[in-house]
């Protein structure tokens, strides 16, 4: 599988994180489980088109073109022969400035960009099935979301508040967050939901989860428990209760099937 990622435009950084790419084979049935990492993602499958596995054991083709909401726990897909895929990985906060749809109705499912911007979204699933590349498809879908672009919908509070969520990785009070923002507590978690599609606990959770990934990426912790502190956890109970609900898995599992990182871990 090539994957590659692409740099938005200046004008679109402050709403979409970055574009990316996959392209290859993978064999009909292969399944991949992808956890939450507090995005909504806008996919165009050029390639053919992956399926979508729930627990009960049954599965359905993702539509052609479509936007997913912010994932709550993961999901599993896979392909089936030639990927092609290119995405638009918004920011948390991203999305709502191009739309009026709510966010929150969107939190564990998908909608076909035709329900979202009607003609103008067909067309533009159209021209990028039929773009000549990625980087023509990175053109494409930069000129049509400047045209969608609503300045006024973008909420500076909860810009801020996802800011300061990242920078300390999720490991904060929301009172306290509420607090230092000027604004009470329901009214920043409305906001927060309207725009992002979660709530701000939620996504402070998602984000120390992801937090906690990356660092086993670094391979610089050689215990669970020393994982579960530097994640910012009080305690394993709680790190564990966190991954299995957005993985599926508990710690243990997870590094288990992950063979490579296995010797890093001493199972305490």
């Amino acid at each position: 599988m090539h994957y590659r990622l692409y740099t938005p435009d200046s004008s679109l950084s402050s709403f979409i994180k970055c574009y990316w790419s996959l392209e290859g084979e993978e064999l009909p049935g292969t399944q991949q489980r992808i956890f939450p990492d507090g995005c909504i993602e806008l996919v165009f499958h050029y390639g053919n088109l992956f399926q979508k596995y729930y627990p009960d054991g049954t599965s359905n083709f993702q539509p052609r073109s479509f936007i997913h909401g912010q994932l709550t726990r993961f999901i599993e897909i896979g392909g089936n022969g030639r990927v092609g895929m290119f995405s638009v990985r918004f920011q948390p906060h991203g999305l709502r400035p191009f739309t009026n749809i709510n966010t929150h109705e969107l939190n564990d499912s998908n909608i076909q960009i035709a329900d979202i911007w009607g003609a103008a979204g067909r067309e533009l699933e159209n021209r990028m099935l039929e773009a000549s590349g990625n980087e023509q498809r990175v053109q494409i879908i930069e000129q049509f979301l400047l045209r969608q672009l609503q300045p006024t919908a973008v909420n500076a509070l909860v810009n801020r508040g996802v800011d300061m969520i990242n920078q300390v990785n999720g490991a904060i009070n929301i009172e306290e967050l509420s607090a230092q923002l000027n604004i009470g507590r329901r009214h920043f978690e409305r906001q927060f939901v309207a725009a992002v599609g979660l709530n701000p606990k939620q996504y402070a959770r998602i984000s120390r989860f992801q937090y906690v990934l990356s660092l086993t990426e670094q391979k610089r912790y050689n215990t669970l428990t020393d994982l579960a502190y530097s994640g910012g956890f009080y305690d394993q109970a709680h790190f564990i209760k966190d991954f299995r609900e957005f993985s599926g898995l508990s710690p243990k599992q997870y590094f288990a099937e992950h063979l490579p990182l296995v010797k890093f871990f001493s199972f305490d």
